[in-house]
Order: C-alpha cells, then sequence, then structure tokens
C-alpha cells in the first residue's frame, strides 16, 4: 500500500505558543522551534495512530469489490476513487465508501465495476484529529507543546522519546486496536 499524504502548514499561533513555554522572545531560532513543533505534531499522531491535523492522504488499494480498511485513522472524509493506471474518476456509482465509529474509512468497488485492465485504485481521503491546529484538544496540543519543548531542551542528546508526563496528555486520543 502506497500512502502520500500532505499535511497542512503549522500557523504562528502553534510557534508563539512554544516560545511562550520557553520564554524566548528573540526570534533568532524559529525556524529549528518550527522545526521542534513539526516533530512533536508528527510524534503525537504515530502516538495516537491518526495524524494529529487535517491531513490530505491519497492512498493506493487493491481493486477488489471486498471491503477494504484505509491505513490513516481519523478519516474525516473519502472524496473520490481513481483508476491508478491513469488517474482517472471512477464514478460514484462504481465505488462505495463508510467511515465507521471509530474513525476508520472502507472503501471497495460496487460488483462487477472493477475498471477494466485496473489492478489497483487510489482513494483520496481526509483524516485527523484536528481540522487545524485551534481545534486540536487543549490537553493534546498542551503536550505537543511540552514534547517540542523537551526536544528543544536535549536536542543534543540521542534519545527523544516523548516522556511521560506528555504521553499522559496524549493517551485519551490513542487509538488501539483489538
Amino acid at each position: 500500500m502506497a500512502i502520500e499524504t500532505t499535511t497542512q502548514a503549522l500557523p504562528p499561533a502553534a510557534l508563539h505558543e512554544l516560545k511562550a513555554w520557553l520564554r524566548i522572545d528573540t526570534a533568532q531560532e524559529d525556524t529549528l522551534l518550527f522545526a521542534q513543533i513539526r516533530a512533536a505534531v508528527d510524534m503525537a499522531g504515530r502516538f495516537m495512530g491518526q495524524p494529529l491535523l487535517a491531513t490530505d492522504c491519497a492512498e493506493e488499494i487493491p481493486a477488489t469489490t471486498g471491503w477494504q480498511r484505509l491505513s490513516m485513522g481519523g478519516v474525516l472524509s473519502i472524496t473520490a476513487a481513481l483508476n491508478a493506471a491513469d488517474d482517472s474518476a471512477l464514478p460514484p456509482s462504481a465505488w462505495e465508501m463508510d467511515i465507521d465509529l471509530h474513525g476508520a474509512g472502507w472503501v471497495r468497488l460496487a460488483s462487477l465495476s472493477v475498471p477494466e485492465g485496473a489492478e489497483r485504485i487510489r482513494i483520496l481521503y481526509r483524516a485527523g484529529l484536528a481540522r487545524n491546529w485551534d481545534t486540536v484538544p487543549e490537553a493534546m496540543r498542551q503536550g505537543v507543546i511540552r514534547y517540542a519543548a523537551h526536544l528543544y531542551a536535549t536536542r543534543d542528546v540521542a534519545d527523544a522519546s516523548p516522556p511521560a508526563a506528555v504521553t499522559a496528555f496524549w493517551r485519551p486520543w490513542k487509538r488501539v486496536a483489538l
């Protein structure tokens, strides 16, 4: 399965929150601090099993009529199905989609509607816990800021795993597969 993702850019508000936490008033290290926030956002998403911020995804799956689960959790919308060979859109009647109560996205081709010669289809969808930085739950945001601050403070240390205090903020949103 090949997945391509495009995550939205972090707003300046994220940087301001981190700088306030670290008590930094200058702009000298803004590039480094933004990198630390991006790393913290990525780690939070990996910890939870879904992107933190709404992310556009394109995923290739086999062209079959059985239900297939999309790889990313926290699916917000499934927008299109394309023939992966030529990126031509499949008509709405050719495929079905569902988003379950746990935010898992499911897709299947309708019976006998597999495009001729198509071995794979590309599904376009959007996934994430929050639509933007302002809608990230406060506890999750605090965990991201604290982890970014930890990365900044320990930037010369090889181990960059999140401290227990950070994962405690993130744990309520962790997706567990049974």
